[in-house]
């Protein structure tokens, strides 16, 4: 697929400004990316008792539909 490593990219940045952001409201990251046999989650963090398992959508535009439109059901399940 022509762009995939731009899109990658892009991806990662999105993924490092949302851990900055996070840390900047007092949150623990506790792993960022984690990969297992059945995905990847890109955040994984606490706040106080709170643990959050984070996906990150960054988006030049909303010409494919807006971030959350790209986390399926099923994707949640997991």
């Amino acid at each position: 697929m022509v762009g995939t490593g731009i899109n990658k990219e892009f991806g990662r940045v999105g993924e490092s400004l949302a851990r900055g952001y996070l840390r900047q409201l007092g949150i623990e990251i506790i792993h960022a990316p984690f990969s297992c046999r059945c995905g990847e989650i890109d955040i994984i963090a606490r706040e106080g008792r709170t643990l959050a398992f984070i996906e990150v959508k960054a988006r030049r535009n909303s010409t494919c539909g807006a971030p959350v439109e790209a986390v399926s059901w099923a994707k949640q399940q997991r």
